[in-house]
Parts: C-alpha cells; structure tokens; sequence
C-alpha cells in the first residue's frame, strides 16, 4: 500500500482524487460477511451470499469468488 500512495504522490495525483477504487476477489464466505458488514459502501446480494455459503461448503469459495 505504501509504495502504491508513493507513486500516486509521484505523480501528483493524490491532490487530484478523491476517491480511490480497489478491486479483490471474495476468496471465501468469512471475507464476503466481512465486507457485507463492515465495510462501507459494500454491499453483497443475498443471492451472492448464499452462493458463496455453499461454495465454503464444497471447498471451492475461492474459485466461485472470481466468477
């Protein structure tokens, strides 16, 4: 994270956003409650959550997590 912020300043572009995005893939059923709770501005569908539950289940969240 920090080397990522000292290029963002490199380049000047920390003064010009406000608003930074990031993209990870839910890797299991613990990290999508997780975010679904208290990350804010998360939100997970029902139907995603159950998915992700019985995918924990079978031992394949992480790869029903990038799908």
């Amino acid at each position: 994270m920090e080397i990522w912020l000292n290029e963002l300043a490199k380049r000047d572009i920390l003064d010009k956003v406000y608003i930074l995005i990031g993209i990870t893939p839910i890797k299991n059923y613990k990290i999508a409650c997780y975010m679904n709770d208290t990350v804010p501005g998360v939100f997970i569908p029902d139907k995603l959550m159950k998915r992700m539950e019985a995918a924990e289940e079978k031992g394949n969240a992480a790869e029903e997590g990038v799908q």
